[in-house]
């Protein structure tokens, strides 16, 4: 009878004990595994936010580039230097189906400004311009003040996007107007789909 009731302190003792030892594991190992989890969050967090910035980075690059690339065009210049907008609107037309037939760029604009901040040709709207930006349009102004490239966030009515507008000289140096090249960012979206 004393050997079962000896067996009998040693079962419930190991019990117990094992009991203690599974709780304390369990929240040793419930405290890794939430500890483990944040820094997998943290990290995901840091590298979405890393390769978000890298991607707007490129838009914004690209967006500079080939505003320069379009304001160079001999046929913009002309245009602006001598008020004639058909020749700019031909001139944006042939460049506009270049880069969609050639580019990954399908869902950019081209907005051309005058040297007073006034909208000249709207690729995307033919038959609205003339229009006065000064009073809404920080960036053209900017541009047209400073002659130095601007490349910015605005909100317009089709939402956020990156507008990267630059000067445009004429062939003796002369400042004639400015360029924008407005790109949408859901490239960068669809990207973290």
């Amino acid at each position: 009878m004393k050997n079962l009731t000896i067996l009998k302190k040693f079962v419930g003792i190991s019990v117990f004990v094992t009991l203690v030892v599974a709780i304390i594991s369990f929240l040793i190992l419930n405290n890794q595994k939430n500890t483990l989890e944040k820094e997998v969050i943290s990290q995901t967090i840091s590298s979405l936010k890393s390769d978000t910035e890298l991607e707007i980075n490129n838009k914004l690059d690209v967006g500079i580039s080939n505003a320069v690339s379009i304001a160079n065009n001999s046929s913009i210049k002309e245009s602006l230097a001598n008020n004639d907008r058909d020749l700019g609107v031909k001139a944006l037309e042939k460049l506009s189906k270049e880069m969609k037939e050639n580019t990954p760029f399908k869902n950019t604009k081209v907005h051309v400004h005058t040297k007073d901040s006034k909208s000249f040709i709207r690729a995307w709207k033919l038959d609205k311009y003339g229009d006065d930006l000064s009073s809404f349009r920080d960036s053209v102004v900017k541009v047209n003040n400073t002659v130095k490239s601007v490349n910015t966030f605005e909100v317009g009515k089709a939402g956020l996007s990156i507008r990267s507008v630059i000067p445009i000289k004429g062939f003796d140096g002369e400042h004639l107007g400015s360029l924008e090249f407005i790109q949408g960012l859901n490239s960068v979206a669809k990207s973290f789909e």
